[in-house]
């Protein structure tokens, strides 16, 4: 089965690039949620999915540092709660955005 390593020509002739200190900040439709993870982790994910053919839930929607995600997040937060409390307050033993842990 065909797969993609994380040591591809491109990555080969770009030494430098660290995976695993690059961030990326993922976002799901479906529950509203967020995610953080290396690109590293990311990369190897979604080729296990492709390998496996299983859909993708997360979005990528951010790549930087970590203290670029932290910032994005913290600027999202009034968002995804705004979103995550109008989508389930309904739900028998409802829980809002800010009391999740």
């Amino acid at each position: 089965m065909y797969e993609v390593t994380l040591k591809s020509p491109w990555l080969a002739d770009h030494p430098g690039v660290d995976l695993s200190k690059a961030w990326v900040l993922l976002w799901c439709k479906t529950s509203g949620m967020i995610h953080l993870e290396t690109v590293g982790d990311m990369v190897k994910a979604h080729m296990r999915a492709f390998r496996d053919d299983k859909p993708l839930r997360f979005i990528p929607l951010l790549v930087g540092d970590r203290a670029l995600i932290d910032e994005a997040v913290a600027a999202m937060q009034p968002t995804l709660a705004a979103r995550y409390n109008a989508k389930n307050a309904h739900e028998l033993g409802f829980i809002p955005y800010e009391a999740l842990p």
